[in-house]
């Protein structure tokens, strides 16, 4: 699971494309629009509709107030695969 924090004000600015790039469909990707309380909403859900009209789940968050910070812990243990099988 890769997440990629991007600032919401900037968030093609301050995207990670060599790294992104370079691992490519390998891992399941989720891009993080973080100071999501800095624009407007109708900015912030044009900005997240972009990204996610490439194939790439996009979200809002706010750190500074914890908003939408459990959200990235669910799409990462969703999407997590076990090295390790149980076998129980």
């Amino acid at each position: 699971v890769l997440l990629e924090v991007r600032d919401a004000r900037a968030p093609f600015s301050s995207a990670q494309t060599d790294l992104t790039f370079s691992i490519g469909d390998r891992v399941q990707r989720l891009v993080v629009l973080n100071k999501a309380d800095l624009i407007t909403p109708n900015v912030g859900l044009a900005m997240r509709s972009l990204i996610e009209d490439t194939g790439t789940p996009c979200l809002l968050t706010a750190a500074s107030q914890n908003k939408n910070l459990i959200k990235i812990k669910q799409f990462a243990l969703d999407h997590v695969r076990s090295k390790h099988p149980r076998t129980l």
